[in-house]
């Protein structure tokens, strides 16, 4: 069942969500299992990376997880392990629109959710003269307003940390090139075994994907909610 064709309003969806904070974590991601795959999640003995993942969420409780999952304070990790310089450039980041300072921002950036996830919660600025001021701060007030409720996935490293805003450095892309690639690394037992090559991207209505071996041989596998590359 897609029930993102059911209920087509995110904000709706997650409205609903956070009204069912009530039911515990294990029911609901069972629920939500069921809805999604229309299969019974096995959380005694997980089989599928799918129900691995289901497991995690309500087993996996590495401090350093809620430090990675916003988008600003990552980059103190990457300092530290000594990858600064693959950093894009940050103007500021804001725990209120109010301290923006339109004036002095850029004539492109990029403005996010520090928690933002899924291509949701992104502007992107490629021309600020043409970007509507007003628009642009009622868009970012709607991402720092507080947040009621257990998160809609049931990820406990989201819950009760604070949205900002993240202003970053444009990068220009080509899409006759297929725009900013992105690369996802699925690791077992800390070792890289797959990756997700993502291009053509357009936010909120998908990308293409392929899958990969760790040399980039491409694998015979789809998702079934994204474009084959």
């Amino acid at each position: 069942m897609d029930y993102k064709k059911l209920i087509k309003s995110r904000v709706l969806r997650v409205k609903i969500m956070q009204l069912l904070s009530f039911v515990p974590d294990k029911t609901m991601i069972e629920w939500q299992y069921k809805v999604k795959t229309g299969r019974h999640l096995n959380l005694k003995n997980p089989k599928r990376y799918t129900e691995k993942l289901q497991w995690y969420k309500l087993n996996h409780k590495d401090p350093l997880m809620a430090q990675c999952v916003d988008k600003y304070d990552v980059r103190e990790y990457i300092k530290n392990i000594g990858l600064e310089d693959i950093l894009n450039p940050v103007f500021g980041v804001y725990d209120s629109p109010q301290k923006v300072d339109w004036e002095n921002l850029p004539q492109q950036f990029v403005a996010k959710d520090t928690l933002g996830g899924g291509g949701n919660d992104v502007l992107i600025c490629k021309d600020k003269s043409l970007l509507d001021k007003d628009f642009f701060y009622k868009t970012l007030s709607a991402w720092v307003r507080p947040k009621h409720g257990k998160h809609p996935g049931r990820e406990w490293v989201y819950d009760n940390k604070k949205h900002r805003i993240l202003i970053e450095k444009y990068i220009p892309s080509e899409k006759s090139a297929g725009g900013l690639i992105d690369y996802k690394f699925f690791c077992f037992q800390g070792k890289v075994e797959y990756i997700y090559v993502i291009a053509d991207r357009t936010l909120g209505n998908g990308a293409g994907l392929g899958i990969f071996t760790p040399d980039f041989q491409k694998l015979a596998y789809e998702r079934a909610d994204e474009r084959p590359l």
